[in-house]
C-alpha cells in the first residue's frame, strides 16, 4: 500500500521539496557566489534568513569562498541530509520497520546531538566541523523519514503524544 504522504503525485511533496531546496541553498550563503569580506557576511541577506534558527557562529561553519556559510556546520548538515533523504525517499519501499522506528530515529539523533553538546560544553571532548555536521546529519535524514511513512497518523500521534 502506497500513502500518499510524500510520493511524486502529491503537491505536498514538492511544497516540501521545494522549501528544503531552497533552505539548503540559501543556507549555502553568500560565498557561493563569490569572496566576500566579513562585514558583507554579516549583513548578507542569507545570514538573515537564518539569524533565529542558528548562532551562526564563524568558526563552526564551513566556508565556502572563504566565506562562512549563514548556517552552523550542524544545521547544514540537518537541512542538507533532509533534502537530500526526500529526494530518495519516493524511490525506497515502504517497510514495517521503516514505520515503526522513524519516530525513534528522530528521538535518538536529537538525542545523539544534545550528548555531543553537552559533552562539548563541560570538555568531556572536542566535537569539530565534521562531526557537528554528521550529528546534524542525523536530524535531518531522521526527520525526512517520519515524514516519509507510510502511515501518516505516525506523524500525527508523535503531535498529538500527551495531549489526552
Amino acid at each position: 500500500m502506497h500513502s500518499d504522504l510524500l510520493t511524486y503525485k502529491n503537491p505536498l511533496y514538492w511544497m516540501v521539496l521545494a522549501i528544503a531546496t531552497l533552505a539548503v541553498f540559501i543556507a549555502l550563503g553568500p560565498g557561493l557566489f563569490g569572496h566576500v569580506g566579513f562585514a558583507e557576511w554579516f549583513t548578507s541577506w542569507q545570514k538573515q534568513v537564518f539569524d533565529l534558527l542558528c548562532h551562526q557562529q564563524t568558526e563552526r561553519s564551513i566556508s565556502i569562498n572563504e566565506t562562512p556559510m549563514a548556517v552552523c556546520s550542524r544545521c547544514f548538515g540537518i537541512y542538507s541530509s533532509f533534502f537530500l533523504t526526500l529526494l530518495i525517499i519516493p524511490l525506497l519501499r515502504q517497510s514495517t520497520w521503516r514505520n515503526n522506528w522513524a519516530i525513534i530515529l528522530v528521538l535518538v539523533a536529537v538525542t545523539l546531538n544534545v550528548v555531543d553538546s553537552i559533552a562539548y560544553s563541560l570538555q568531556i571532548w572536542e566535537n569539530s566541523i565534521t562531526s557537528r555536521f554528521w550529528f546534524g546529519s542525523l536530524i535531518g535524514f531522521s526527520a525526512a523519514f517520519v515524514l516519509g511513512t507510510e502511515r501518516p497518523e505516525t506523524l500525527k500521534n508523535l503531535i498529538n503524544y500527551g495531549t489526552k
